[in-house]
């Protein structure tokens, strides 16, 4: 999966190599508005679903990266567009369904560690079945029967 890659000898330098990790998407909204996916896939696909995102929307997009964690499969997808594009715009929903559903036919999770959230809950159904979705609804309702922890999100 990797060619390169840099194991911290201590604290301080895994500390160093962090900050770098967390600084990727400042740079990137210095050159655009960003599409930001936190998705999770085998490894045998971990890194394709950039390359094919690339291969794909190339031509229309300034760029696409990913990085991530190759140990629990999660890599975080950016794809750079213009400044000011409007999230509702056509090309933001198409490569939004296309990397969803690449990420759902190639056996992964559309959320991988920061939750589906309000911009991924159409898609829930591309990771879960609907009798895990009705599960997960049933223990919401158990735990929230009134509906104030976190209304009208994920579960309603």
């Amino acid at each position: 999966v990797s060619t390169q890659s840099t194991v911290a000898a201590d604290y301080r330098q895994q500390s160093h190599i962090w900050s770098f990790r967390e600084r990727i998407s400042e740079a990137l909204k210095t050159e655009g508005s960003v599409l930001k996916f936190d998705i999770s896939l085998p490894l045998e696909h971990y890194y394709s679903v950039v390359m094919e995102t690339r291969r794909r929307y190339g031509d229309k997009v300034k760029r696409v990266t990913g990085y991530g964690h190759v140990g629990d499969g999660n890599i975080h997808m950016n794809v750079l567009v213009e400044s000011g594009t409007d999230m509702s715009d056509k090309l933001v929903i198409e490569i939004e369904e296309f990397a969803l559903s690449w990420t759902r036919d190639h056996s992964g999770s559309i959320s991988a560690e920061h939750g589906i959230g309000l911009a991924k809950r159409d898609y829930l159904h591309y990771s879960k079945s609907q009798g895990a979705i009705n599960i997960m609804r049933q223990i919401k309702q158990f735990l929230d029967p009134n509906g104030i922890m976190n209304p009208y999100k994920v579960l309603v």
